[in-house]
């Protein structure tokens, strides 16, 4: 983890911000969000990065496999299968746990989404602890892109070359 940017923002908290923050979160689109709300965000440094992203890496290996769904049939109740489902999923999120191995410390998955609300709320949390706490600059949360560049990312794989506003949905993507 990266110790200044943990000290930095030690620092900043106390619980009367945390609160604040999480009423601003609520106000944004008036809508109280339901689910517990991290208190930090989490400051990974390089080699914590790079173990993260291969094992999300062999996580995707095994998942697009052509015969995955055959080796995972039954590993759900039949009630929790989707009808018409893809083949693959076009989103996946994979939330691990920092875990300390014989001194070294490892991600270890402890499930995975395929929701795409997941995709904007990342952004959204993202700018928002920026906007209530000082993040130094160098640090990031879309691995590289601006939050512009990974919207226009997320727009391109959700809707194509689709214009929003043609599209059956109510909602557009920014």
């Amino acid at each position: 983890m990266i110790a200044v940017a943990r000290q930095l923002f030690n620092k900043q908290f106390s619980e009367q911000k945390y609160q604040k923050f999480l009423s601003d979160l609520d106000q944004e689109f008036n809508y109280k969000i339901t689910f517990r709300v991290a208190e930090s965000p989490v400051f990974v440094g390089q080699e914590f990065k790079s173990k993260l992203l291969k094992a999300a890496d062999e996580i995707i290996d095994f998942i697009a496999l052509p015969d995955f769904k055959q080796k995972m049939k039954g590993a759900l109740p039949a009630g929790l299968n989707v009808p018409n489902e893809d083949a693959h999923t076009m989103f996946l999120a994979l939330d691990f746990a920092v875990c300390s191995e014989q001194g070294e410390v490892v991600p270890r998955l402890i499930e995975m989404q395929g929701f795409p609300s997941l995709f904007g709320y990342q952004d959204f949390l993202g700018n928002k602890f920026r906007q209530h706490y000082q993040i130094p600059e160098n640090l990031e949360f879309h691995f590289g892109l601006s939050s512009q560049d990974y919207w226009e990312q997320l727009r391109k794989a959700i809707v194509k070359t689709t214009h929003p506003k043609t599209l059956s949905s109510s909602r557009s993507i920014r």
